[in-house]
């Protein structure tokens, strides 16, 4: 027993040694990456010598430093940035400003990494206020030097300008948690916090391309798109101590927030639409396969995970500062046959916007692979990747938990079929569908329907967006009116009619009050051909015709 204790303790102390000399060669390699820049880094370093917990949290920092840089700003960008601003308060913009920055990249710009100019004034002030609210928010007690040094310590987020920030968010938000609230609830905080950044409204657009914006740009501009809008709550959060970090997918077709729980657990949150529950995995409202959370720390076990091989997979898998966090959303374990030959790396995609998207990868083992925390109730496709390309290597499969159905074409028994749906009704599509339930399409030969008649009356949910109503005798009628039920707005995108097999054209088109200045609701919308575009009235209230 003591011989078995001692080989594990042995065990440990060489772990211990190789991962502390893995770190005294990146911050070696950071210093040297710094260049002419390397003064500030060692003044850094220096003026923490007598305090163990923040010269370790300065060269966490430090180590991670080369991977982190901004764009060159001013010029163009700074004109998008502007345009960006004459959004409507319904997501509207000028089509001038859309066709003349509409193709505008900032992918060429030149990069500024943070190693070259950062001072140590701005990382000590970073820092030491970091550490205050590390230190004086209860619900930090339970909060590891290591989880602070992800949740609460980075003075970035991606490719954002260098800028100060801490101080900023922490004047117009501490008050909350300093006077308003002062238990020790983290998700009461996130959600009084979230709650008090709904003003001023953030206005959702992607006409244009720009890297994460910015701190001071988001803190009175909020114009952008899910990025912008976790950046927002990332930069509050951490001023007042509130540990967050932004999740992902695969994609990087939407962006979230997390708020790291007493329990150790990480709870999402979304501050346009919902607030932080315990025991949520809330994702958006789609599925995602995996999830995926960029870090300030380099990663050691994703950069060993594949070996040598790392050089011929996509980005997302070997990319050593992004951490599969699928463990927090999804229980089940995938195990299936590859098809392919051992050692080869097997790769996993799903559906998604007339794309299939890799999301997850293992090396093919006995011609099987296992895939721990994918998501259930997916089709996936099992493919290879070849020279940048992915292909196919097996037949797609409906995966539920210990469940799963393959799909074999039979060739000898083909059906033809008419297709309403390619994606499920989810549960947030599901509830702006049901808002015509209760509508009743009315005919009439007197603009004050006098003599109306209900020709038809939505009874359940559709579960597509185009549907069709066939009448059982012909109508007669001048007019025709749609009426929302009485607790609902009037929402509708299109309404064709037809007599003897042709489209019948209205000659006018009205309806109740619209918000005002929001052109994308008007009423005349219903009948102009495009799907797209849509009436939506302002109130429940009833108007004369």
């Amino acid at each position: 027993m003591f011989l078995a204790r001692l080989l594990v303790l042995f065990s440990l102390v060489c772990i211990s040694c190789a991962h502390s000399s893995f770190e005294q060669k990146q911050l070696k390699h950071a210093l040297d990456f710094a260049a002419s820049n390397r003064l500030e880094l060692e003044i850094l370093l220096q003026h923490y010598t007598y305090d163990s917990l923040k010269l370790e949290a300065a060269k966490f920092l430090i180590r991670n430093m080369p991977h982190c840089y901004s764009y060159q700003q001013g010029g163009e960008m700074d004109s998008v940035k502007r345009v960006r601003t004459y959004y409507s308060p319904f997501g509207q913009i000028d089509q001038t400003y859309a066709r003349r920055w509409g193709h505008y990249t900032y992918r060429n710009l030149p990069k500024i990494y943070d190693a070259h100019i950062i001072t140590a004034e701005y990382l000590i002030d970073n820092i030491d206020r970091a550490f205050d609210n590390w230190q004086k928010r209860p619900w930090n007690r339970s909060l590891s030097f290591e989880d602070f040094c992800e949740y609460l310590l980075p003075y970035r987020i991606g490719d954002e300008p260098l800028e100060e920030w801490r101080e900023l968010y922490e004047k117009k938000y501490g008050y909350l948690l300093d006077s308003i609230y002062k238990g020790g609830d983290v998700v009461e905080a996130a959600n009084l916090v979230s709650r008090h950044l709904q003003e001023p409204v953030f206005i959702y657009c992607e006409d244009f391309e720009l890297p994460h914006i910015g701190p001071r740009y988001l803190f009175s501009h909020r114009y952008g798109s899910c990025v912008d809008a976790a950046d927002i709550v990332t930069y509050a959060f951490r001023a007042v101590g509130i540990p967050c970090m932004e999740d992902t997918d695969a994609r990087g077709g939407h962006v979230w927030n997390v708020v790291r729980d007493t329990t150790g657990r990480d709870v999402p949150i979304w501050y346009i639409a919902s607030e932080a529950v315990r025991g949520s995995r809330d994702t958006g409202g789609y599925k995602r396969g995996k999830v995926y959370r960029p870090m300030y720390g380099f990663q050691e076990e994703k950069a060993a995970h594949l070996g040598d091989d790392w050089k011929s997979v996509p980005l997302l898998f070997y990319h050593p500062y992004m951490k599969d966090v699928s463990y927090a959303y999804y229980p089940d374990t995938l195990r299936i046959l590859t098809g392919i030959p051992d050692g080869e790396v097997c790769y996993l995609a799903h559906f998604h916007e007339a794309h299939w998207w890799s999301c997850a990868c293992a090396r093919s083992a006995s011609g099987k692979m296992e895939i721990p925390n994918l998501e259930s109730e997916l089709v996936y496709l099992p493919m290879k990747y070849t020279k940048s390309n992915y292909y196919p290597s097996d037949f797609p499969f409906w995966f539920a938990g210990g469940e799963i159905n393959t799909f074999l074409p039979d060739w000898e028994k083909t059906v033809k079929v008419r297709l309403y749906r390619k994606y499920p009704v989810y549960g947030w599509l599901r509830s702006f569908m049901g808002h015509v339930v209760g509508g009743t399409f009315e005919g009439s030969m007197t603009k004050d329907f006098e003599d109306g008649k209900t020709l038809y009356e939505i009874a359940d949910t559709p579960v597509i967006a185009r549907n069709r109503i066939f009448l059982n005798k012909p109508v007669k009628c001048r007019y025709i009116r749609y009426k929302a039920d009485n607790d609902k707005y009037a929402e509708l995108a299109e309404m064709t009619f037809y007599a003897n097999g042709k489209a019948v054209s209205p000659i006018a088109v009205w309806g109740s009050p619209t918000e005002k200045g929001n052109m994308h609701v008007l009423a005349k919308h219903v009948a102009d051909g495009d799907p797209l575009s849509y009436y939506l009235s302002l109130d429940f209230q009833p108007f004369k015709i």
